[in-house]
């Protein structure tokens, strides 16, 4: 990836998978991950009913796992809106990874 850029996830599983085999992310990019709290369905129906209702959604959790530059935070929360969360909470990939 280019310098600066922003790798976002929507599971931590990958942080596991790489700390297993002795690597990391690279540390010249931002590293942020969204999950809405459920599976397949569970996430898409609320999304379309919000669409027509009065907006709703499946609350997310997101992580700020790198940061190189200021956007970070704002692309994960802005994710986290884009996909219908009503409610963003703050977790790390380590704590993800446990969950």
């Amino acid at each position: 990836m280019k310098p600066n850029s922003i790798f976002c996830l929507s599971h931590e599983f990958l942080l596991g998978h790489l700390q297993s085999h002795g690597h990391d992310f690279q540390k010249n990019i931002s590293v942020v991950v969204v999950c809405p709290k459920g599976g397949g369905p569970s996430v898409w129906r609320p999304y379309v009913q919000g669409k027509e209702v009065n907006g709703a959604g499946t609350n997310a959790s997101f992580t700020v796992h790198l940061v190189v530059d200021g956007r970070a935070t704002i692309v994960a929360l802005g994710w986290s809106v884009a996909l219908g969360s009503p409610f963003s909470f703050a977790t790390t990939l380590e704590q993800g990874i446990q969950e």
